[in-house]
């Protein structure tokens, strides 16, 4: 996958970094000297640049609060800065090798990384401790998530198993299997109760967490689904593929899904707006796109990356991006 760390493939060099401090996710990669940037909404104008990975950059975050930004990188450290002054407060070792996935709970303590040692850690990101090295995973994995309340832990990637872990006794909860294709999209419904996850065989499934069995597939992508988001409200699901389509489905209903032009080529992250209004989508043709929900119209087009785009989040009104240039742009969007 261009731009993405891919399942056997080109296995990042080991480095170590220095412990103290860690937060988030969102997939990216870097030029060899990182640089994490901050944009403003309406002109893309950078409002802080920090350089400090040696080597690629595979994962940065936002903190719920907006005030921490959390970067991975291939010399498989995570990196937190404070997002205000763009200051480092501090740097873990996480991993021999890069950092592949992040995920952070809601209330910032705790945190989850995946490496490309096929490692899976949870971590205090207030003080660098190691609190849990859940084992290894027989493939690379490709996403992690926590449930709202930060219960379960959802884990994907190349072994086309999803594996939900219960993260107070670091016991698995269940095991999904059912996609034919590796795994590159994972999120979890805003009650908990769904998990959605998106595939190489072309479909989204969706899984009833607490009984521990199937919930659905959705089928209609013609080709691997890379990416896939939950609305605030749950009602309905956005999803993107290598084509470069997003598609809108409810959640529950009967309704044949809403299709959006998307990217030209592979549509690599998607992310809901907290008031659920607003789509953001970013793909490998270096575009970030803002659509609005309702209509599916495009309302921007937002470029500032000079390369491809790998994912993106929103924290509540600013929208993180890591892009393969090297840098994570972070664009604050103007109230209402």
């Amino acid at each position: 996958m261009s731009g993405t760390p891919d399942c056997g493939l080109h296995g990042p060099r080991a480095f170590r970094g220095r412990p103290s401090l860690l937060v988030g996710v969102l997939v990216g990669v870097a030029a060899s000297s990182a640089a994490l940037a901050w944009w403003l909404w309406p002109g893309g104008q950078e409002r802080l640049s920090l350089r400090g990975h040696e080597g690629p950059v595979w994962a940065v975050a936002l903190s719920a609060d907006g005030t921490s930004l959390a970067s991975g990188g291939q010399d498989g450290t995570v990196r937190v800065w404070d997002a205000a002054a763009g200051r480092l407060r501090g740097s873990i070792a996480a991993h021999a090798s890069g950092v592949r996935a992040t995920a952070l709970t809601a209330d910032g303590r705790t945190l989850a990384t995946a490496g490309a040692d096929k490692l899976l850690k949870l971590w205090d990101p207030e003080s660098g401790q190691e609190l849990a090295a859940l084992g290894t995973t027989a493939e690379d994995v490709n996403a992690l998530t926590f449930s709202p309340d930060g219960t379960y832990l959802a884990c994907a990637g190349c072994d086309r198993r999803v594996t939900v872990w219960h993260v107070a006794s670091r016991r698995a909860r269940a095991v999904f299997k059912g996609h034919t294709g590796r795994v590159w999209g994972v999120a979890f419904s805003p009650d908990g109760r769904l998990l959605a996850t998106g595939a190489e065989d072309k479909t989204v499934r969706l899984w009833d967490v607490a009984k521990g069995e199937a919930a659905g597939v959705l089928r209609g992508h013609t080709s691997r689904v890379l990416s896939v988001a939950f609305a605030p409200d749950g009602k309905s699901l956005a999803s993107g593929c290598k084509g470069g389509a997003i598609k809108l489905w409810p959640v529950g209903g009967r309704h044949e899904p809403r299709t959006l032009p998307g990217h030209q080529g592979r549509v690599t992250g998607l992310a809901f707006a907290p008031d659920g209004l607003t789509l953001a989508s970013s793909g490998e043709d270096q575009r970030l796109k803002v659509w609005d929900v309702a209509t599916g119209r495009e309302r921007a087009v937002l470029r500032g990356h000079k390369g491809p785009i790998n994912a993106l989040a929103f924290r509540g009104n600013s929208l993180a991006t890591a892009g393969s240039d090297g840098t994570a742009k972070v664009w604050d969007l103007p109230p209402g």
